[in-house]
């Protein structure tokens, strides 16, 4: 509206002389115009003296109000002349003079155009960036104010319509201005083609169209190129439609900003001008934003085809790169305090962990085996689901190859082989973009990646459709209210409805995890937003490692050196994450990096078999104790500690290291441990546990209603019988009842009596008085009288009745039948699974009450079977008599008898399928009550003198005297408490451990030896009592085993420096006070200690702020070579990633 100067190419240019309504001097008095200072393809503009000797600006629309152009400005200055911003131009007055528009506006020195003109003059690209993003920051702001208070957008910002106003922006030019709740006609008309997008070119605008014009501002500003460069309206038109914006001319760290804002997808953008210009300032922070010169200015080139052709032989032909390794900066290490927790309450939420590659798929199977020992079976607390991805399906195997609740479920994995070349060529125009084109078609014979990280990537590109279905299932199966539910009644923990934490674990030194981790990260969080969850909780677990073979090792570091270069990359540019069409994924992303939070576990280098498998324990043992430990509110508050500090300079990274204090022999003496856990066992399998063999009972002869230990009343407690005939009775589960209820269902479907209805069907007549169908026909009453009525007891045929000709009466009956009876049965298992918790009952007394309830099953369906057979005689006799016996009564007789007999036949049908579902009832609980009774029989042996092999403590207590004669029942109470909560559910119940599939017995065996030690250390030691294995010659305790732990959790990255915290779990508070004080003596420093549902005492320590750039320095030990092959494992062509 008031720029000094318009752009000649505008193409919408009008091609009227400049004039001005009637050539006046003064179109409105007191506004004398002095010169015209621009025209456009809306009007032209004067700077004019209005009254006081100011200077204005005045615009004259061009053509009359009832013309389109004319009439739509004037719309647009009626919504705009209430708006007011001190970065929006101000309107002074709305004339109209002659029939035509006048405007009056404040008057500018000049233009972002002209400053840009200025710039170029003196020899720059264009105007510096620092003073550019300075000026667009007050463009932002008063674009996002013009939506966020009014609804509107500007659909016209170019940069002559950017003005200079005493150095500040103010944006100009509200001719095209439209409230979005409004828009319902084309914004085509006077916008200019260069800067608009795609959505306002086709008469939609949207909340985001000012930013992608913004967007190409900045790039043709700061560059003097745009981002399009189409000569015509209608060349730009199709490219901003349908071409990828051309960014090279920008520096790299702004390209994946700008991506972003110019993406064809309006949502897909950033939430507003603002974030927009935030994003290039973090850019900038990192990258080269100061004065380029024209001779200064990049030579760029597609770095797909320049990283393609130098791609050489995918697997042994690595030419070097031009890399620099890091050398270690900033390297000290800060004891961060304490955390306490005495006011945070741990907040337990849905768990989603997901394994890629060997690494990560080892570390769920261990995780999988802590969480079995803890819940049995995994479905018992769906809320904590895993996904298990490997190109190896013999590695998935080996996490799936255990027999007990400890392996992990085949439908947790998945595999993801490459395909031979030959099966990508149709593809492969698509992969070459981003794939180079020798590790395409040099795939080894193997289908797995063999350790090279580009055909990691393949693969998940190769399977990403199923891959995406798997997590969206995952995700939604873990944060499901029905799973929270159950998970917190089978856990005993309460799991809240909050954003599920998601842990993606990978090795950055193989193959598959390093080459396809990032690509995972950003699926799984657009995942979590697709179902409306926060993604702000999406963990970054990679680990390092190395082998002893040679050619691994370096290979290995190579991996690890290029993935921390992209993560740095990624990290770097404010999330610059080059989007992929194959996951639908768009260029770049809101958030800063790839992760929530990533950290890097350095696991150990050249390890055998033995250390890796301890090493990937160290991992599982972490996840343990985030996910469903009272130790995961000491990792939030870690984590939201860092979160709060100022962004660093560089990208940093976190690590840890855990280490598990053992238990030693000297603790509680094995037949001390073996008579508490035996006496926990007695209490829970009931008083008769050890005088009656199971196999007496085997639930197989309940197939036969008799000969059942029901009926040997020796076999049963007295008082068994007579409360199964109570529970029966409350149930109404009696043959005449039932039978009676058959009846009343045959007599619904009737529409009457069945007397009545047999009546009808004698006589031929209907029940409204009309004639029966054809079926039943006097004639046919005459001829076959049994038949008919057969038929009609079948299948009635009488029209109010409702039976489909494809099913019929008995069939009716019999669902309506087994629906009431499943309803009885379940009954019956809430009744049973209630004695698990009647102290006189139990396991023991449940299953024997299981097997009563199916023998008197069993009598009521014989005796069904007995009553279908008598009145089945009858009715042959009845069908075997002469027809001058077959009188209307005798008719009337035989259809009672068959309606008798059908409903005792399916009564009796129902009842034989409530008796097999009770003897699977008991069949479960023998299943249990076998299960503890060989745990049981483990510590008999224990008890008899078999010692358990010797594990080593750090400060266990001095043992008790082993020939204690019995465990105290103040013991036998606690850890009966501790195993419930363990095991039981939420309140104790001993109802949960029915599932109807028994936990393994020695995971259960070891749980409860695990619990009684912790008990037993937890009691209180005689004064002046020591072991002397625990006394050093002063008489403190010795600390060597305390230095082993500490060295344990140390972290082998310590030396990249950051701050670190420490955290001590252990499963008894006097273990936490004692070990508490040995471990700050030793470490010289504060500790966060807790009691945590643990068998073995962890000790965690957390490091936080490790600088990215020493980390990978550090690996590589600073030698070039590992660098240059980094350089070659990238595993994308299409991003240009800096160099190291």
């Amino acid at each position: 509206m008031t720029t000094p100067t318009e752009q000649a190419s505008d193409n919408m240019l009008d091609s009227r002389p400049a004039a001005h309504p009637g050539n006046q001097r003064e179109p409105i008095p007191g506004y004398v115009l002095q010169e015209q200072i621009g025209i456009g393809g809306y009007g032209e503009v004067w700077k004019a003296e209005a009254p006081g000797g100011l200077l204005k600006a005045v615009k004259f629309v061009h053509g009359t109000l009832d013309e389109a152009g004319a009439s739509r400005e004037l719309a647009a200055m009626e919504q705009i002349k209430e708006v007011h911003h001190p970065l929006l131009l101000s309107l002074e007055r709305i004339e109209i003079v002659g029939g035509r528009l006048v405007i009056v506006s404040e008057l500018a020195s000049a233009s972002l155009k002209d400053r840009f003109d200025a710039c170029r003059e003196s020899g720059l690209d264009g105007i510096p960036r620092d003073e550019l993003l300075r000026h667009l920051s007050d463009a932002a702001d008063a674009l996002d104010y013009l939506y966020e208070e009014h609804s509107l957008q500007h659909l016209d910002v170019k940069p002559e319509n950017l003005l200079l106003v005493g150095n500040r922006i103010k944006v100009a030019d509200f001719g095209l201005v439209r409230n979005l709740s409004e828009v319902n006609d084309s914004a085509g008309s006077g916008l200019t083609p260069m800067y608009a997008a795609p959505e306002v070119l086709r008469g939609e605008p949207s909340r985001s169209s000012d930013q992608y014009s913004l967007a190409i501002v900045y790039q043709q500003m700061l560059t003097g190129e745009p981002p399009f460069a189409g000569r015509t309206s209608a060349q730009l038109a199709a490219q901003h439609h349908h071409c990828k914006p051309v960014l090279t001319p920008l520096p790299q760290p702004d390209q994946a900003v700008v991506s972003r804002a110019l993406s064809k997808d309006p949502p897909k953008r950033f939430p507003g001008c603002r974030v927009l210009v935030d994003n290039l300032q973090r850019a900038g922070a990192h990258g080269s934003g100061g004065r380029r010169t024209r001779a200064s200015r990049r030579n760029t080139s597609n770095p797909r085809a320049s990283a393609d052709a130098g791609c050489g032989d995918a697997h042994n032909d690595w030419a070097v790169a031009k890399t620099t390794p890091f050398s270690l900066e900033n390297s000290a290490i800060e004891n961060l305090p304490a955390i306490d927790l005495s006011e945070r309450t741990a907040e337990y939420r849905p768990a989603v962990f997901i394994g890629l590659g060997h690494t990560g798929t080892q570390t769920l199977a261990r995780l999988h085996q802590r969480l079995a020992e803890n819940f049995g079976e995994l479905d018992r607390v769906p809320c904590l689901q895993m996904l298990l991805i490997d190109t190896d399906v013999q590695s998935l195997g080996q996490a799936t190859e255990a027999k007990d609740a400890a392996a992990v479920r085949g439908r947790d994995t998945m595999v993801i082989p490459l395909r031979r070349p030959n099966e990508y060529r149709a593809k492969s125009e698509q992969l070459l973009q981003w794939l180079g084109r020798r590790w395409l078609y040099n795939i080894p014979r193997s289908l797995s990646t063999e350790g090279f990280r580009p055909l990691g990537r393949l693969a998940l590109v190769d399977h990403c459709d199923k891959l995406i279905e798997r997590l969206r299932a995952t995700i939604a199966k873990a944060t499901d209210a029905e799973s929270l539910a159950a998970s917190t009644k089978n856990s005993g923990i309460p799991f809240q409805n909050k954003p599920p934490r998601v842990f993606i674990v990978a090795s950055t030194a193989g193959g598959t995890g390093s080459g396809a981790v990032l690509d995972l990260a950003y699926v799984v969080r657009e995942l979590l937003v697709e179902q409306g969850v926060p993604d702000d909780a999406v963990y970054g677990i990679l680990a390092h490692s190395t082998t002893r073979k040679a050619g691994e090792r370096d290979l290995a570091l190579a991996n690890t050196y290029a993935l921390l270069m992209e993560l740095k990359h990624l990290t770097h540019v404010g999330g610059h994450y080059a989007g992929d069409d194959a996951f639908h994924l768009v260029s770049s992303y809101q958030r800063d990096a790839t992760f929530q939070h990533t950290y890097l576990v350095h696991l150990g280098d050249e390890l055998n078999d033995v250390q890796y498998e301890s090493a990937v324990g160290v991992l599982a043992d972490y996840l343990y104790l985030n996910s469903v430990t009272p130790a995961c509110a000491f990792f939030d508050s870690s984590r939201e500690d860092s979160a709060k500090d100022d962004p660093p300079a560089s990208a940093t990274m976190r690590t840890f290291a855990v280490g598990r204090a053992r238990q030693r022999d000297d603790g509680p003496p094995d037949a001390e441990l073996a008579a508490l856990c035996r006496s926990v066992l007695d209490r829970w399998l009931g008083g008769r546990a050890d005088d009656c063999d199971s196999e007496e009972a085997d639930t197989d002869e309940l197939d036969a209603a008799s000969d059942s230990p029901c009926d040997k009343e020796e076999s049963l407690d007295p008082n068994i019988p007579g409360i199964v005939a109570q529970q029966a009775s409350s149930l109404n589960l009696k043959l005449a009842t039932l039978v009676e209820h058959a009846i009343e269902i045959v007599q619904s479907e009737f529409g009457c009596d069945v007397d009545v209805y047999l009546g009808q069907v004698i006589t031929g007549i209907g029940p409204n008085g009309q004639r029966a169908g054809h079926n039943a026909s006097t004639q046919d009453v005459a001829q076959e009288p049994f038949g008919v009525i057969d038929r009609l007891m079948e299948r009635p045929n009488i029209g109010h009745l409702r039976i489909p000709k494809a099913d019929g009466l008995c069939g009716i009956l019999t669902r309506q039948l087994a629906k009431l009876l499943a309803a009885k049965t379940t009954a019956v298992r809430e009744w049973l699974a209630g004695l698990l918790d009647l102290p006189d009952m139990r396991v023991d007394g449940a299953w024997r009450a299981a097997i009563c309830f199916a023998t008197q099953v069993g009598k009521l369906e014989s005796t069904a079977s007995q009553v279908v057979q008598r009145l089945s005689d009858e009715i042959a006799e009845l069908t075997n008599s002469t027809p001058e016996c077959q009188a209307d009564k005798q008719l009337l007789h035989y259809g009672r008898l068959r309606a008798y007999e059908m409903a005792h036949r399916c009564v009796r049908d129902g009842v034989r399928a409530m008796r097999m579902e009770l003897a699977a009832i008991a069949d479960d609980l023998r299943k249990l009550r076998d299960g503890l009774s060989q745990v049981a029989a483990k510590f008999d042996s224990c008890r008899a003198g078999k010692a358990d092999e010797p594990e080593q403590d750090i400060g266990g207590q001095s043992p008790g005297d082993a020939g204690t004669p019995g465990p105290s029942p103040r013991f036998v109470d606690l850890m009966d408490r501790q195993m419930r909560n363990r095991f039981a559910g939420a309140d104790g119940s001993l109802q949960s451990l029915f599932t109807g599939k028994m936990r393994d017995p020695q995971l259960l065996y070891k749980s409860f030896r695990e619990t009684g030690r912790v008990v037993l250390r937890g009691r209180s030691q005689k004064p002046g009592v020591h072991s002397p294995d625990h006394q050093s010659p002063g008489g403190e305790p010795k600390s060597s085993a305390v230095k082993t732990l500490i060295a344990e959790s140390t972290p082998k990255l310590m030396e990249c420096g950051g701050g670190k915290r420490m955290l001590l779990v252990a499963g008894d508070q006097s273990d936490v006070d004692r070990m508490k004080r040995k471990i700050e003596r030793a470490a010289g420093d504060r500790i966060t200690a807790l009691v945590g549902p643990v068998s073995d005492a962890l000790v965690c320590c957390e490091m936080e702020g490790v600088p990215l750039d020493n980390i990978a320095a550090s690996l590589i030990g600073g030698r070039r070579e590992y660098a240059e092959l980094a350089s070659r494992l990238h595993t994308r062509t299409d991003v240009p990633w800096p160099d190291a």
